[in-house]
């Protein structure tokens, strides 16, 4: 539900007028009240509730985005919460997640602060002891603009480079798609370092993307990668039988390496990809068409990126709308969720993925 958040005061107390008898709650925060978030944990622990969840530039209530307040979503009884610590070599779990018995979740929302190190390495973690056995959905949390934060918050405080998962016994119905298309490639990474490429092809890897771009859009030469050049033309990861993953040059180094958010794997078949506000809606369209034979939904969670909606601009209530019409054709659940910096999924056709300007919707399901 979503919830304005004019006071810490007022939105505890709404959370216990709501569901007076949930003490466990998975919170998405508006990043215009981060400012409130060690006052809301404190007054929240006194009270006896405990929050899960993180930051976002924004919110998705229904067709509209949000840019205040929050969405509380009640703990089912049987969930469970894991948190991590990120670091460049490894994940230090909070909880054992291990000793958990999976054979009674089906799913899990998976949240990580979209700067932290060491992603990928997360998401593996959870794979390796899950695997196919459960669907995920998720989002990067963070700011806007990008800044140095913490976004991530479990119990009574902030989680640095933190990662959260809530492992829930809902069946879902996952999809992930994009709507960009390839128009250049396939070419090599042959070299990378986490979050850059250093050589394409044997090439600078830099100089070869711009040369790449230059070649579809004369227009674009000598122009900053951001906000320019990647809003046009990101990278995409080429994936068998499975969406391509986006990745989003948020910059070319002074040693000519193109620098990322997230992880490029060594060898990976990298494409220059396009798409326009048409494709982009037609995918998060085709997406939730896709989930149209699930009966008995409960809940709709939808992780939609937020640089999308920077493209869209005002086509974002268009996207939404699109999506909300497709929902009204076979369920009266409306969508909840964040406009992400990252988003997050996977099913049992699919490994887990942290996917950039892409929308992920989950369907849970009784």
């Amino acid at each position: 539900m979503y919830l304005p958040f004019n006071s810490v005061d007022e939105l505890l107390e709404t959370l216990h007028r709501k569901h007076p008898d949930t003490s466990n709650w998975l919170l998405y925060v508006s990043e215009k009240h981060a400012d409130k978030m060690p006052e809301l944990l404190s007054a929240a622990t006194a009270r006896g509730f405990f929050l899960y969840g993180g930051i976002f530039p924004g919110l998705i209530q229904g067709a509209r985005s949000k840019d205040k307040g929050a969405i509380a979503i009640p703990f089912p009884e049987q969930a469970a919460v894991v948190t991590a610590t990120l670091t460049e070599d490894s994940c230090n779990w909070q909880e054992e997640f291990l000793t958990y018995n999976i054979d009674i979740f089906r799913s899990a929302l998976v949240f990580v602060d979209c700067l932290a190190p060491n992603v990928n390495g997360f998401l593996d973690d959870i794979y390796s002891h899950f695997g196919m056995q459960i669907n995920y959905a998720g989002a990067g949390a963070g700011y806007h603009d990008l800044r140095v934060e913490q976004s991530i918050f479990a119990g009574e405080g902030m989680i640095p480079s933190g990662g959260l998962v809530v492992l829930l016994p809902d069946k879902t119905n996952n999809r992930v798609k994009h709507g960009w298309s390839r128009v250049a490639g396939p070419f090599i990474a042959t070299q990378t370092n986490g979050n850059m490429i250093s050589e394409l092809n044997w090439e600078s890897a830099g100089s070869f993307y711009r040369n790449e771009v230059e070649k579809l859009a004369p227009e674009l030469k000598d122009k900053p990668v951001f906000p320019y050049i990647n809003s046009r033309y990101p990278i995409t990861i080429g994936k068998q039988a499975a969406e391509d993953v986006v990745r989003v040059p948020i910059d070319i180094n002074p040693a000519d390496d193109i620098v990322f958010l997230s992880q490029v794997a060594e060898n990976s078949a990298i494409y220059i990809s396009e798409g326009d506000k048409f494709t982009l809606i037609d995918a998060a369209r085709q997406a939730t068409a896709e989930c149209s034979d699930t009966s008995g939904v409960t809940s709709c969670f939808v992780s939609d990126c937020f640089s999308r909606a920077l493209m869209l601009g005002d086509d974002l209530e268009n996207e939404l709308n699109a999506v909300d019409e497709v929902l009204n054709s076979f369920t009266d659940t409306q969508a909840e969720g964040v406009l992400a910096i990252g988003e997050i999924c996977g099913n049992k056709s699919a490994k887990l993925e942290f996917y950039n300007k892409t929308f992920v919707i989950s369907l849970a399901y009784s």
